[in-house]
């Protein structure tokens, strides 16, 4: 076993403990300096974690864990399905952003989750001929935009705008509910075949994984944290596409929605949402590009690291003193904040457990912020 594999099979154990969430299992690794080391980690220590009871200290602590991410490795190595950590450079920058994000996606995909310009469509499966015409028409003249389409791959707006998508020559991402070693619906089974050429499919559930109905919210928030906006095209009050925007608007993303009648039930939820200012009115694409400023010119995308905006004031000037490198002196940052040591301490132990950067050997530090 190489390094490589071994590094990937304790990250897989840590998604399969137990009563361990993403944010816990981030603090976990904060906490214990490591993944391999969440294992190595004595439970009298493990004790001493926030939010880490007794009950959940015995299951990071079984070995049925790392036999069941052995598993799971080899069964994604037969499957050719690869697998991103959130503390991997390639981890969708945008999706980690989000507090509750997955700490570990799996894949089959092309390198388009990073994309520039990356937009979610979502509705009803139950799609009106209006609300048909609408996402054809639109996702047809993004074209020119040049986006990268994420969806659910689910019956009614999520497979229109996937199929479309293709038919248009936009890379497509469907986001799955279950493990990778199935599609659901089955009869998507040949588009979700096209989508590989060009865009991929995503989850955050291994193999074996079915899909269950409590996965389907867990599901939509990933489509939402992907993207830089989330287009609702038809939907009633309530429904995933609803869960789905809230999340996107929760996340400081942009919604947009496309207004019916007051008598359309399929369009109430888009109309409440229009109503409300969570969302943005859409009537066509050049509305879509105005609001989310896609119809300047191609601006020069700066090679400057980006600053998430939840960050402090203090906690800023830090990720700025990283610039473009991912791991830095600790004397050096000292020098360039113009800190004392103590004060200093003080700012990265809170970083640290926020889970912005870590401490590594040789008095440096890695950033592990967006």
């Amino acid at each position: 076993m190489d390094v490589l594999e071994e590094e990937r099979i304790y990250q897989l154990a840590l998604g399969f403990i137990n009563g361990v969430g993403p944010v816990l299992a981030r603090n976990l690794v904060s906490y214990c300096g490591g993944v391999k080391r969440v294992f190595e980690t004595p439970k009298s220590r493990l004790l001493r974690i926030p939010g880490l009871g007794a009950k959940t200290a015995v299951e990071v602590l079984k070995k049925e864990v790392l036999i069941r991410a052995e598993e799971e490795w080899r069964a994604m190595q037969e499957r050719e399905v690869d697998m991103l950590f959130y503390l991997d450079k390639d981890y969708p920058y945008r999706l980690k952003e989000c507090h509750d994000a997955p700490i570990s996606l799996f894949l089959r995909c092309n390198d388009v989750l990073n994309h520039p310009r990356v937009l979610a469509v979502v509705g009803t499966r139950k799609v009106s001929s209006y609300g048909r015409k609408i996402c054809q028409e639109i996702i047809s003249a993004a074209e020119a935009l040049n986006i990268v389409l994420v969806s659910g791959l689910a019956y009614g707006v999520d497979y229109l705008s996937h199929q479309q998508a293709l038919n248009s020559n936009i890379p497509t991402v469907g986001v799955l509910a279950h493990g990778l070693d199935r599609i659901y619906p089955s009869a998507h089974h040949e588009v979700a075949k096209r989508m590989l050429l060009k865009g991929g499919l995503v989850t955050e559930f291994p193999m074996g994984s079915e899909p269950d109905r409590e996965n389907f919210p867990k599901r939509n928030r990933i489509v939402a944290g992907l993207c830089d906006a989330t287009l609702v095209i038809e939907s009633g009050y309530k429904g995933g596409s609803m869960i789905t925007a809230k999340l996107a608007h929760s996340y400081d993303r942009q919604v947009l929605a496309i207004p019916g009648r007051s008598s359309d039930v399929s369009f109430q939820g888009c109309n409440w949402l229009i109503k409300k200012d969570i969302a943005a009115l859409v009537d066509d694409v050049s509305d879509l590009a105005w609001n989310l400023s896609w119809d300047q010119e191609e601006r020069t995308i700066s090679q400057q690291r980006k600053i998430p905006l939840h960050l402090a004031e203090d906690e800023a000037l830090v990720a700025k003193s990283f610039g473009n490198s991912d791991e830095m002196d600790l004397e050096e940052l000292q020098n360039a904040l113009g800190l004392q040591r103590g004060q200093l301490a003080g700012l990265l132990l809170r970083m640290e457990m926020k889970n912005l950067l870590e401490p590594i050997p040789g008095s440096r530090l890695r950033w592990l912020g967006a």
